[in-house]
This record gives C-alpha cells, structure tokens and sequence, in this order.
C-alpha cells in the first residue's frame, strides 16, 4: 500500500488536469465518508473519558511560576538585525551574523543566526503578510522593493555568504507566497512560473557558496531549504542535510524538517526515516544521546500515522530527555516540546483505534502516556511564549500529571527549580 502511495505522489503532478481532478475527487469520496463513518463508530466503541479539577480547589494545592519576557534576548537580535538590514549597514549586517554563525551560538537551543537572519528579512515578511491569497497573484504584480535592494548590496558585495543566504531565503518565501500552501490544483499557471522563477534566483545566488569552505551552518541551513525545491530533490536533501550534521550536528529543527520530507508523500518510506533517524543519533550519541532519534520523529509522528509504524516509543521518549538534557534544562526548550506534545501529538496518539491494526494501536497508547511523564519529570516554569495556553490550563495538566500526590493531599509547586511537592505530615498519635 505505501508503494502505492509513493508512486500516486511521485506522479501526481505531471497528470493532466481532467485526471487529477477526478482522482481528488474519488480520494474525498472515499477518505471523508470512512472517516466519518470510523469517528462515529469509534465513539460508541470507545467513549472518552474527561478528568479535570475544580480550578479553585486546584489553585489552593498547586502553584506554576510564570517564566514572563523569556523571548526578549532573541527579540533583540531579531529587532538588531532588523535595523542594520532596513538601514542598509551591510559590513555591520555580516559580522553580526557570521559572529554567531562560526560560534554556533544559541540561546538555549534557539540558533541566533537564524534569529538574525529572520529580523534581516522582516521586511519582505511584513509585505507578504498583507496578502490573503499570493497563490491568484502574478508575480510581475509582486511588490520586490526589498528583495531588489538586498540584489543590489549583493553585486557590490559579491563574496558575503552572509547576504547572498538571506536573499536566497527571500527569494524562496517569495515562491512560495506565489504558489500558496494549498494542493497543487489551486495554484495558477502564472503562480507556477513566479515560483519556478524565484527558486531558480535562489539556486544561482546560493550556488557560489560552499557552506564547508566557509564554515557556515546559516548558509548550510538555507541550502536544505533550497533543496526540497529542486528536482531531484531527494538526491538533493541528502546531500544538503549531510552537509548541514557535518557543520552543526545537533540542531534538532533540521533534523525534523528533514524527517518531515522523507514521508512517502515526497517519495520516501517509513523505513528510511528509521534509518536516517538511527543515523543521525549514531553520530551524536556521545554526546546527545537518543536525541537525535526523538527529533526525527518529532518532524513526523503528529502528520502522518504510518510513522507510528516503526517508532521505537521507548526509545523516542529517552530521546526527548536527552534532547533536554543537552539543552540543559532550559524551560523555553522545554515549553516548546510540551506544546509540540501536548497540543499536536495527543489529539494524533489518541486518535480512534483501528481494530485491525492491533500493534500500531498498541504503540499509539505507549506514545500518548509520554506527555504525563514528560510533563512530570522536566516542566520547569511555564513560558507562554514557547507554550501559549492560559495558565489555568496548564495547572490542570500539571494536576493530571499529579494525580496521585495530588489526591493524597500533597501541594505542589513548579519553578526553574523543578517540581517540589510537599506531602501532608502524618498524623501523630
């Protein structure tokens, strides 16, 4: 079935328009009313249950401190790199960022480069926000001021890898604002040749620039972007994302996107994302353990259910400890993967059971007891900025997480610290 799957993605494209449109339409005459169909027997079959607290009884036992502003150091570098770009101070540009490029520099694991580099594009990024729909738009009705501006700089500045990555960047948020994020039929023919146009600047602005010789993981991260664009785009990410672990072998949000495009969907299997995720631990085992391993799947497990099938759970959860571990401790990483857990993978682990495939249920429940002994073992103050829920909320789920300390009348208290829970005194007699 999944060789079947590949094949319809790898063609699917390049079907004609009368074909494609009735394939999509017996998929959704198909998919939708099995679906339906499997949510409403399931419910019958297995009724949910809710357990939850009173919030004042809750607020009398258990206290979470609030970690506010924890973002406010990468805002600067964001707002700093910002200003140097809008007033075209373009020396000052590049040593900002390769500063924290060749030191690899983060705050917690957040990679100030990209952060820098993020602030230096927020211009063309504010300008893409107004529009509603780029996939309708032509791109000879596109807006280039700031994209024209950075071309410029970069003829009098020919050999800054620095500025030639953020224009690549650019270029490929500007395909992509043309051809939109929706199926592939949505999407104009001058939509199409606006993408094509700009992916291919992208190519030629990156193409003198070896992201080894220069030592240069910002430049090695926008190569991987780049190459999920191009044809022959497996041959092309491989070699993209082995130049990236060699240049910065634990950053975990590449290891994800990475994941992420070796879906069947894009031509890959299940199979290989095990292998690459083993892979990419091996080479960082001593000293990031299984992190590796969980950062895979973490690109994965909440989009598509057939990943489940060859996830190691017990694995994956020591991989996500590790991961914080090396981070050590910090509570935004931290935040961030519970949100990642919490409002992406439960809803996906606790999914109606198929009762033909025994064994993916199985593994689907060990994935979704995770969250509580994550919760458990390393929430450390609650930073909204990384896990936006209302604080009540999170109290409810550190309850939960605590149920059985809270019913034999503990109070709890979670701060940078830890967890402290104090057990009532015996009685004495």
């Amino acid at each position: 079935m999944q060789l079947v799957l590949s094949y319809y993605h790898a063609i699917f494209p390049r079907l004609p328009y009368p074909v494609r449109l009735l394939l999509n339409l017996a998929m959704m005459l198909y998919v939708v009313p099995n679906a339906i169909y499997r949510i409403v027997v399931g419910h019958f079959k297995n009724p949910e249950t809710h357990i939850g607290y009173d919030q004042d009884a809750l607020d009398r036992v258990l206290t979470v401190e609030v970690i506010k502003d924890a973002m406010a150091p990468t805002d600067e570098v964001r707002d700093f790199g910002y200003t140097l770009a809008q007033k075209s101070r373009w020396d000052e540009l590049h040593t900002f960022i390769a500063s924290f490029d060749k030191r690899r520099a983060t705050y917690g694991t957040i990679r100030l480069a990209a952060i820098a580099g993020q602030g230096a594009r927020a211009l063309q990024t504010k300008q893409l926000g107004r529009f509603e729909d780029l996939a309708t738009v032509n791109a000879s009705e596109m807006d280039l001021t700031e994209l024209d501006r950075f071309t410029q700089a970069l003829k009098s500045r020919p050999k800054d890898h620095i500025l030639a990555a953020i224009i690549a960047h650019m270029h490929i948020e500007m395909a992509w604002a043309l051809r939109g994020d929706g199926f592939a039929l949505s999407v104009s023919k001058a939509a199409w040749q606006g993408y094509t146009h700009h992916i291919n600047r992208a190519k030629g602005t990156l193409a003198p620039f070896d992201p080894i010789t220069l030592d240069s993981p910002f430049l090695a991260l926008i190569h991987t972007l780049l190459a999920q664009n191009l044809e022959e785009s497996a041959k092309s990410m491989r070699e993209s994302f082995d130049t990236f672990m060699t240049l910065d072998p634990r950053n975990w949000g590449v290891m994800r996107t990475h994941a992420f495009h070796l879906l069947p969907r894009w031509g890959g299997d299940y199979d290989i994302i095990e292998l690459e995720a083993r892979k990419a631990m091996a080479r960082t085992d001593e000293t990031a353990g299984a992190a590796a391993y969980a950062a895979f799947y973490l690109g994965v497990l909440n989009c598509d259910n057939g990943a489940i099938t060859t996830v190691e759970p017990a694995l994956f959860e020591q991989g996500l400890y590790d991961m914080i571990e090396h981070g050590e401790n910090d509570p935004i990483e931290i935040n961030y993967l519970l949100a990642y857990y919490f409002d992406t993978f439960c809803p996906q682990f606790l999914a109606i059971p198929d009762e033909n495939e025994p064994e993916v249920n199985a593994k689907r429940a060990e994935l979704a007891k995770i969250s509580n002994r994550l919760l458990r073992r390393t929430f450390n103050g609650h930073v909204p900025d990384a896990w936006p829920i209302p604080p009540e909320d999170v109290r409810q789920l550190v309850g939960l997480a605590h149920h059985d300390e809270l019913l034999a009348g503990a109070t709890i208290h979670v701060s940078q610290r830890g967890i402290e829970i104090t057990m009532p005194e015996a009685p004495q007699d």
